[in-house]
């Protein structure tokens, strides 16, 4: 039985390298590190190597600048953003495989599986080392979706062999294939009652996306729904105006696929810390305040309790984005409603003494 798990191992090993192959194959074979060499790569490495880590909300602490996230980070997180059938799939295909190849049930194992797993694990394994830059939400998982997917499949087709054998011969054919497509459709249905929010999936296992928030963690951060504030901002704002972002991706400039309206023209986005710095005179200020609430700093909260929102995106209750008007007045009295909040956070502690 040790020697069936040890040459499981070597095989998982050496799947491991033909991935860690590939991965660097595709990165020498990387057009844009081959155009001013070697001063590109160079670049690129200090690049890689000195940028700051993504801002990471996790239960509610805010892991920024030299705070990393635990190792556990990107498992639990695997865990909490995918639907519960696929994540119950490869739990139970690893257990199963676990159990055969220790056994000695499996007798042409199949050359694909360990590439798959490695497929998978890379990315979680890489992002668990202490010094490897966290990033948060979907970005973690990208890498793995397809390996996760493909091992899911996968391990359905095999359930569902087993429930062909055991039921043939009192379930005709076509029942047994509408059966199939019965569970692929819950597979798919959380995808498709997410729509168009895909990004700011959560499982029900911590509640779904209003569990999520009230456990401290980011709702969207790509900006993919953002542009449902463009008919709003076409009404309110006109050329020459100010929009702040916070939290938020680049602006969407072009009517998109879906026929969203682009933003106005002539209206200057700007990053939200320059709050202060805006010039009032003769132009509007608009922001708009996205739920990664790990990038949302104190005025921005300020925002969001003061001013109250021209237009909000929101999914199942929960605020994905809204659009704000700043105003002259909120801006003269932020460095004393700062200084009040300081003082709340300093009086509370010693009221708990």
């Amino acid at each position: 039985m040790a020697s069936r798990c040890q040459a499981a191992f070597f095989q998982c090993l050496s799947a491991g390298g033909v991935v860690l192959l590939a991965l660097l194959a595709a990165f020498l074979a990387w057009p844009a590190l081959w155009i001013d060499f070697p001063d590109g790569l160079y670049r690129y490495i200090r690049f890689i190597t000195r940028h700051s880590n993504v801002p990471v909300l996790y239960f509610g602490t805010l892991y920024k600048g030299d705070s990393i996230p635990p190792w556990h980070y990107p498992w639990l997180y695997t865990v909490l953003a995918l639907p519960p059938l696929p994540v119950l799939l490869i739990l139970s295909r690893a257990v199963r495989k676990a159990w055969n190849r220790c056994s000695g049930k499996t007798h042409h194992p199949s050359p694909v599986d360990p590439l798959l797993w490695m497929g998978f694990l890379t990315p979680l394994l890489v992002s668990s080392l202490p010094f490897a830059p966290k990033y948060d939400e979907v970005r973690l998982l990208l890498p793995a979706y397809g390996p996760m997917f493909l091992l899911a499949a996968q391990e359905l087709a095999w359930w569902f062999g087993c429930f062909e054998e055991a039921v043939k011969a009192r379930v005709r054919f076509p029942y047994r294939r509408l059966i199939l497509l019965g569970v692929t459709v819950l597979i798919l249905l959380p995808s498709i009652r997410i729509y168009p929010f895909n990004l700011v999936y959560f499982s029900p296992l911590i509640g779904g996306v209003s569990g999520a928030r009230e456990k401290g963690f980011d709702l969207e951060y790509l900006g993919v729904s953002m542009h449902l504030l463009n008919p709003t901002l076409q009404k309110v704002a006109r050329e020459g105006d100010v929009l702040l972002l916070a939290g938020c991706n680049a602006l969407v400039y072009e009517t998109g696929p879906e026929g969203w309206p682009p933003i106005p023209p002539g209206l200057f986005p700007v990053d939200f810390k320059m709050l202060r710095e805006i010039s009032f005179e003769k132009r509007s200020v608009f922001a708009i305040l996205s739920s990664r609430y790990g990038d949302l700093g104190p005025e921005a909260h300020l925002v969001l309790d003061k001013l109250p929102a021209l237009a909000t995106v929101a999914f199942n209750g929960e605020r994905l984005f809204s659009l704000h008007r700043i105003t002259p007045e909120f801006v003269q009295q932020l460095p004393g409603e700062l200084l009040k909040q300081q003082q709340q956070q300093i009086s509370e502690p010693s009221q708990s003494l």
